[in-house]
């Protein structure tokens, strides 16, 4: 498959997800094929020794192309159903990875692009980094694993005021309350997450 949203490779034996449509790195139809196809072929194997999941340009990621969404919505539910459940499947793979998995936050990190940060168990940021689950504002819930995801980082009642409100939240509020690991200047994050990879034993407790 030729990948257009996406670019995946590695790097002494470190695997990269790229979010490469910036500048606002929206997750369409066309990205979220590309992604299932990534998991499938190469991610559930599992052959390296860590994943970072990133992206080109100011933002992680604006979310879905919600006009597309509720064009889906309208065609039928089936329709909606069958996107969904593949497009979980692809996130379930992530998430499910024994290998550590970082994502690197800057920007606006919304939607089912902060989902997607969500499928990481390590999560480090630029200051500029704006993380919101905002489907609330178009009659609609997180079907990506946010829900659960936030859940079980930050506890019921503060996952559930964020999401039922829609509010975003910047880097520094993110990481007291535990979304994010950390806090780096962008001349050092990438660099920082390959050190987390090739120490992961001495970071998983920090």
């Amino acid at each position: 498959m030729n990948l257009n949203t996406i670019k995946y490779y590695k790097n002494d034996n470190i695997a990269f997800l790229e979010l490469s449509t910036p500048p606002g790195n929206q997750m369409n139809m066309q990205f979220f094929e590309e992604l299932s196809y990534i998991c499938d072929k190469e991610l559930r194997h599992e052959k390296f020794k860590g994943l970072i999941i990133k992206s080109k340009g100011r933002h992680f990621s604006s979310g879905a192309n919600v006009e597309e969404l509720v064009e889906n919505i309208n065609y039928g539910r089936d329709n909606v159903n069958n996107l969904i459940n593949r497009n979980l499947k692809a996130f379930e793979i992530i998430y499910g990875l024994t290998k550590p998995k970082i994502a690197l936050l800057k920007g606006i990190c919304y939607g089912s692009g902060f989902e997607l940060a969500l499928t990481a168990n390590y999560r480090i940021a630029q200051k500029s980094a704006i993380l919101c689950l905002p489907e609330v504002s178009f009659d609609l819930m997180p079907g990506l694993g946010g829900i659960s995801s936030l859940t079980y980082l930050i506890g019921g009642g503060r996952a559930l005021e964020m999401i039922l409100s829609g509010r975003a939240i910047n880097a520094e509020e993110a990481l007291e309350l535990g979304v994010i690991n950390n806090i780096y200047d962008k001349e050092h994050l990438e660099a920082k997450a390959i050190d987390i990879i090739n120490n992961y034993d001495n970071f998983q407790d920090k």
